[in-house]
């Protein structure tokens, strides 16, 4: 006869036999309509984040089309750290800018100035220190810290040029 399966909070599939030796450490089996609505809401979340990711890439795209019709190169795009990112990392004449570029549907421009913190900021004051230690050829640029604020469809662009200090 075949073993009974089930799925458990963390949705995994279980035997009757596992689920027996699990009681003892406080798992409990759930029901059939709890394990869909929870597989489900795992499928909605990596939906919303796919989608989230795409919003950002569209949004870094047209901040990048937007400086470089103004003159700046794109030096680096979604430079990482262990500390944190930067969007954008654009050059012009002695001067490199470290872009955040915020992207959103439901704020005005006004709204979206609050979007970079404090604690965000720290991180992208460590990915650029990061990123001009592994790039010696652009550290005798002055550095400043930008962001490009996209809200609206069309987006209206607004660049706050030294929007935080170090």
């Amino acid at each position: 006869m075949a073993e009974a399966h089930t799925t458990t909070e963390r949705g995994r599939r279980s035997s009757s036999a596992a689920q027996a030796r699990s009681a003892d450490k406080g798992a409990r089996p759930i029901s059939a309509p709890q394990a869909q609505s929870a597989a489900k809401g795992a499928r909605s979340s990596s939906a919303a984040q796919a989608r989230s990711a795409a919003k950002g890439a569209r949004g870094e795209d047209l901040a990048a089309a937007y400086l470089q019709g103004r003159g700046w190169d794109i030096v680096a795009r979604n430079v990482r750290s262990r500390r944190g990112e930067v969007d954008l990392v654009a050059g012009r004449d002695d001067l490199l800018a470290f872009v955040e570029v915020k992207a959103w549907d439901s704020y005005t421009a006004a709204d979206l100035e609050y979007a970079v913190g404090p604690a965000k900021r720290r991180r992208i004051r460590d990915t650029a220190r990061l990123f001009l230690a592994r790039r010696p050829d652009l550290a005798d640029r002055r550095a400043r810290f930008d962001v490009v604020l996209l809200a609206g469809d069309p987006p209206r662009v607004r660049h706050l040029e030294n929007a935080f200090t170090e």
